[in-house]
């Protein structure tokens, strides 16, 4: 399953507090039942001036799951987060979109949400039948 949101935040705290990002990270994990695989690891980007667009400062969260991984970035300086939940356990994308927005305070936002294509189950990637 993958879930990915776009929106554009009003909760300044989340979008620029490198601890607020990490405890948030943490309780997302837990309120959906994922194993976390060691802690929330969230560094702040300085920007890189005159590179262009992308390259603002702001944070980027990881965290490692059992099931798979959850990123995050957000851009302060214009109210900006992405975030990507994929996993290999269900989850319900509803109960985490709605934590998305009244957490982040989302003002307005687009998300994407699906299951992978090709159930791996116990396969092997790079082997397989030809047909």
């Amino acid at each position: 399953m993958h879930l990915i949101v776009d929106g554009i935040a009003q909760n300044r705290e989340l979008l620029a507090s490198v601890a607020a990002l990490a405890r948030w990270l943490m309780e997302l994990v837990l309120s959906i039942d994922m194993r976390p695989i060691g802690v929330p690891y969230v560094v702040e980007y300085p920007g890189s001036e005159g590179v262009g667009p992308g390259y603002e400062p702001g944070l980027s969260g990881c965290l490692f799951l059992a099931e798979s991984s959850i990123t995050v970035h957000t851009w302060p300086e214009k109210g900006l987060v992405t975030l990507d939940i994929y996993s290999c356990k269900e989850f319900d994308s509803k109960e985490v979109l709605g934590k998305v927005v009244e957490d982040f305070d989302l003002r307005d936002y687009g998300y994407s949400y699906f299951k992978r294509p090709l159930d791996m189950g116990w396969r092997v990637l790079g082997h397989g039948e030809k047909g």
